[in-house]
């Protein structure tokens, strides 16, 4: 989410004639510049295969694409590119507990190999190695 700071100049932009919508594009950008390439770019190809946006996915939102974008990202940078869970945790903007949560959610689901998540693991790996 965004700060209080964030939104005061948001707003302050708007009423200079720039949407909303221009002023959170720009923000998110400047927020991805920040996030290391691996990162960003994992986050970006799991919320595509999900068609998710990546706003919505660090929000609070419990809608099943969004949860499944959380849980594969969090998945796929922990065990597969061994990120530290902290720093996924803040793209996310979710706490640590909630990553341990999702990838133990994901290895069980692949431990007795549960058709769509081992295609879903399988495909975004796939599109990772492009």
């Amino acid at each position: 989410m965004y700060s209080k700071e964030e939104l005061r100049v948001a707003w302050n932009l708007g009423r200079k004639g720039l949407r909303f919508r221009d002023v959170v594009e720009l923000l998110t950008e400047a927020e991805e510049s920040e996030l290391p390439s691996t990162i960003s770019k994992t986050f970006k190809t799991i919320c595509n295969y999900f068609g998710t946006h990546p706003n919505s996915v660090r929000g609070k939102s419990r809608r099943t694409e969004y949860v499944k974008s959380r849980m594969f990202f969090s998945y796929i940078a922990c065990i597969d590119y061994k990120i530290n869970q902290v720093e996924v945790a803040r793209v996310m903007n979710k706490d640590r507990s909630s990553l341990v949560h999702y990838n133990q959610k994901i290895q069980g689901f692949l431990d007795i190999n549960d058709s769509v998540t081992v295609t879903d693991v399988n495909n975004i790996r796939r599109l990772l190695e492009r």
